[in-house]
């Protein structure tokens, strides 16, 4: 990345914030605000907290993008949003192997268990 590609971050930077909580892939607000609303001072509240994160899914991101003003916080909000994508495509074309995986784990501790 060059410097002319301020507030372009990487996909790993951005997926390596995203978890799977419940089942759902979410982003906490903390990670969120680092990444979109550091130059919103409408939604400063979000830079710090000492509460109990909140969790943002893909579309709760989209909810916000569509109340922010800078383009900078809209673009990288289109790049969080495509980091989810990213990721729910991966997750669905390689979930033959997350099973095939799981089951082999399964059957380790099953052998485990026998010893």
């Amino acid at each position: 990345m060059d410097k002319t590609d301020v507030g372009v971050l990487e996909p790993e930077v951005i997926q390596s914030k995203i978890f799977t909580i419940r089942g759902v892939q979410v982003m906490i607000d903390r990670d969120l605000a680092d990444e979109v609303v550091a130059n919103c001072d409408h939604l400063s509240n979000l830079r710090f907290s000492y509460r109990l994160p909140y969790a943002f899914s893909e579309q709760r991101v989209a909810m916000l993008s569509t109340v922010l003003k800078s383009k900078m916080a809209v673009k990288i909000s289109i790049q969080i949003i495509d980091s989810f994508v990213a990721m729910r495509r991966f997750l669905h074309e390689n979930a033959g192997i997350f099973r095939r995986l799981d089951t082999l784990e399964r059957k380790q501790l099953e052998t485990d268990g026998k010893c």
